[in-house]
């Protein structure tokens, strides 16, 4: 009897136990296995092309999660992490501090500036305060600069003001992409306005290009051009869709020529040319001209009162046929009621009927 009341309490002190060593398996695991913890190195990965020319854009994904939001700061270095490079990095110019979201981590876009010349870079990320773990570029992910200089454009024209559908030479320098492709995409803006509202030009012919990424591009202005003044030729390669996920369409090298003057499009003479020869055929002067305006002129009238007459009998028709309808349905109903086999409620009756049916009901 006692081993039958200890029973309940050994499976108690047993599921206790079991309960607790689980938990502390478990706080054991995320705690203290090395690579699990929060405190670990995190890394950082391009999204895009790996390589290009000084000012071309560059996107990073920084893959470092931090307890809380902290502010971080980018610097590069010709030197593997791994070997100690992020130890002499150098700053990013033109990078502001960013945050990094302890969920999201963070992505870095920027132009690679102009100060740090041709080269392979690893890249190293740090927290401002020092309070949360680096992040740094693996050793087999470089980003390779392939100019010292940003790529230039220079437009050639024949005259001193470009004229609407007139053919313009542009001289590339310093193009040197990661594809090692000249550009896919030229357009006309106008100085001073925003990017989505140039025009994209007739590219003609391209230049094979050398080792130092020199082209020569001959492309066509646009036939019309709605206002005159300067402009600027933009030259973008390798675009695609943003990695950031903005849904935008970005080019990984955009680079534009200084300004030019365009002249305006004529206005257009056609249509103020046919209207002039329209009034001089319908002035007078032109016996025959004339003749047939008047000849014209009266086909119309005629026509409506043909179309008039005709509605007009189609009424008539219509109201006749409306009358002889209602006279007959009178004629109808006045020999119903003077028959002597009437209709009452619908039904049919003999009157003559009734009345003997009644004589005999009488009797």
């Amino acid at each position: 009897m006692l081993n039958g009341h200890r029973q309940p309490w050994k499976l108690v002190r047993t599921c206790t136990i079991s309960l607790l060593s689980g938990l502390l398996l478990t706080y054991i695991l995320l705690f203290s296995v090395p690579g699990v913890s929060a405190a670990s190195t995190g890394t950082i990965g391009i999204l895009g092309p790996t390589s290009g020319p000084v000012d071309a854009l560059v996107t990073l994904e920084i893959r470092q999660y931090p307890s809380v939001a902290t502010k971080y700061t980018l610097a590069a270095t010709t030197m593997s992490p791994d070997q100690g490079g992020c130890g002499s990095a150098q700053s990013l110019s033109g990078v502001a501090p960013f945050q990094v979201d302890p969920n999201r981590g963070a992505d870095v876009q920027f132009h690679w500036p102009a100060s740090i010349g041709r080269g392979t870079y690893w890249f190293c990320a740090t927290s401002m305060n020092g309070s949360a773990p680096a992040a740094m570029s693996l050793p087999s992910a470089p980003y390779t600069v392939l100019t010292s200089a940003a790529p230039t454009l220079q437009v050639d024209m024949s005259t001193s003001v470009a004229r609407p559908g007139a053919t313009i030479i542009v001289h590339l320098a310093n193009w040197r992409t990661s594809d090692s492709g000249a550009p896919s995409r030229i357009v006309l803006l106008r100085q001073g306005a925003p990017l989505d509202s140039a025009i994209t030009l007739a590219l003609q012919t391209t230049g094979s290009g050398d080792s130092s990424g020199n082209y020569t591009l001959t492309a066509t202005l646009p036939t019309f051009i709605a206002t005159s003044g300067q402009y600027v030729v933009v030259v973008q390669g390798e675009c695609g869709s943003d990695p950031l996920g903005t849904g935008k369409n970005v080019c990984a090298v955009t680079e534009q020529s200084s300004g030019f003057a365009v002249a305006q499009s004529p206005a257009p003479t056609s249509v103020a040319t046919s209207a002039a020869t329209s009034s001089a055929q319908t002035s007078p002067g032109s016996g025959q001209d004339d003749g047939s305006n008047v000849g014209v002129s009266w086909i119309a009238p005629v026509i409506g009162l043909i179309l008039l007459a005709i509605i007009v009998g189609l009424v008539v028709v219509l109201v006749r046929r409306a009358g002889a309808r209602k006279r007959q349905a009178q004629a109808a109903r006045y020999r119903r009621e003077r028959d002597p086999v009437y209709w009452r409620d619908d039904q049919r009756y003999d009157s003559r009927y009734d009345q003997r049916y009644d004589s005999r009901s009488r009797r």
